[in-house]
């Protein structure tokens, strides 16, 4: 048994598997300021739709504090899969308010991270309404 979990405590740090709460980095607030305009809804109206295996997609908004956020889904299975905007919020709400600096994680074939950062969003998701 000792065995077992050394391998795949082993396993997981060679094969660069990581998830949950980063634990440096810009502060995000717990994601508070991303509530007021419902970025995260926005950011997943541009994210949703089928990806192919291993397809990887990020977008970007600013949230009331200025903090820049980089959300990223990824395909993690061998097969398309549809992601749906209700589940992609689910997935990057729980990145952004779970954890001080965002975080990352992999469920049912997805990766999903939420990522604080400063700086301005490029080419990408931004609002411009007050």
């Amino acid at each position: 048994m000792q065995f077992t979990k050394a391998a795949i405590v082993f396993l997981c740090a060679v094969s660069g598997v990581s998830a949950g709460c980063y634990p440096e980095g810009q502060s995000g607030n717990f994601g508070k300021d991303l509530k007021a305009k419902n970025l995260l809804g926005l950011a997943c109206r541009a994210l949703k739709g089928s990806f192919y295996s291993k397809e990887e997609r990020t977008t970007c908004v600013r949230d009331d504090n200025n903090i820049k956020w980089n959300l990223k889904f990824k395909n993690t299975g061998d097969k398309a899969k549809t992601l749906d905007e209700s589940y992609c919020i689910s997935k990057l709400e729980y990145w952004a308010y779970n954890c001080k600096n965002g975080g990352k994680g992999t469920a049912d074939g997805w990766l999903a991270s939420s990522d604080p950062n400063r700086g301005d969003c490029v080419g990408t998701v931004q609002t411009t309404e007050d």
